[in-house]
């Protein structure tokens, strides 16, 4: 019942983050994946523990969360591009609510929904929410801090 009147009151957010999703996972697999994402295909195989993917990441810039986070996908799921984009997916359709949350916070309800009706439909965030890399979790990761911030 509480779930209900949630979706009630917040039926202009509940119809924003549905139309992003959809967008999101329309034609998920349509590209083949290309080198940074063969990359962390091969990192997060299942066959790997999280030792050898923490010594295959040994160049990378990027921080391993994302590959481990992938990589317990890749063990549930299977190894595949649809598995990997959807945890991009996922983080993107988390951002929703966090920039909601965030404008929220800084002003009232209005400013958090016309910044997640800006970020559904952002060519950027929606590109890289279907990449299999860790892009859109540092956009989540980056906005619940400044939510966390703002709110401290």
């Amino acid at each position: 019942m509480k779930i209900l009147n949630w979706i009630k009151e917040n039926k202009i957010l509940v119809g924003l983050v549905l139309f992003g999703s959809i967008i999101r996972l329309f034609k998920l697999e349509y590209q083949s994946p290309w080198a940074d994402e063969i990359f962390t295909l091969i990192n997060t195989a299942t066959e790997k523990s999280f030792g050898e993917i923490f010594e295959g990441l040994r160049n990378d810039v990027h921080p391993p969360l994302y590959y481990y986070i992938l990589h317990c996908f890749n063990f549930i799921f299977g190894n595949s591009i649809f598995t990997a984009r959807f945890v991009s997916v996922l983080f993107g359709i988390s951002g929703f609510f966090a920039v909601y949350h965030l404008g929220k916070e800084l002003l009232n309800k209005k400013v958090g929904l016309i910044a997640v009706a800006l970020l559904v439909v952002n060519y950027f965030h929606l590109y890289y929410s279907q990449e299999a890399r860790m892009y859109s979790m540092l956009f989540f990761t980056t906005t619940i801090s400044f939510y966390y911030l703002v709110k401290f």
